[in-house]
């Protein structure tokens, strides 16, 4: 049986994941890109670990195409991560996918 996805609001989601990662010691800031709009929501910092950018998006919200330059840019670094999610399932599918340690 194929389980409802539910419906999430872009801060719903933003919060949850900042939550979660805060959590398990990464250093979350916000990013208020009013000026850039291509720029992921949140930029997660970690010792030990590559730098990760995060846009959130509402519930079956896809990202627009400068925000999708953004994260092919960062992932061409190599010490960058950047991925999209429009759900905490979505989210932890992605980071754990990354190969990044379960907390």
């Amino acid at each position: 049986m194929k389980m409802p996805k539910i419906k999430q609001s872009e801060n719903e989601v933003e919060k949850v994941i900042k939550n979660y990662l805060e959590v398990c010691g990464w250093k979350v800031r916000r990013i208020n890109n009013a000026g850039d709009p291509g720029v992921s929501d949140l930029h997660c910092t970690k010792a030990g670990m590559d730098q990760m950018w995060i846009e959130c998006k509402a519930t079956s919200k896809k990202p627009s195409e400068d925000q999708e330059i953004f994260m092919r840019d960062v992932n061409s670094t190599p010490s960058g991560i950047a991925f999209w999610a429009d759900s905490f399932n979505m989210f932890f599918q992605r980071y754990n996918g990354l190969g990044l340690p379960k907390q």
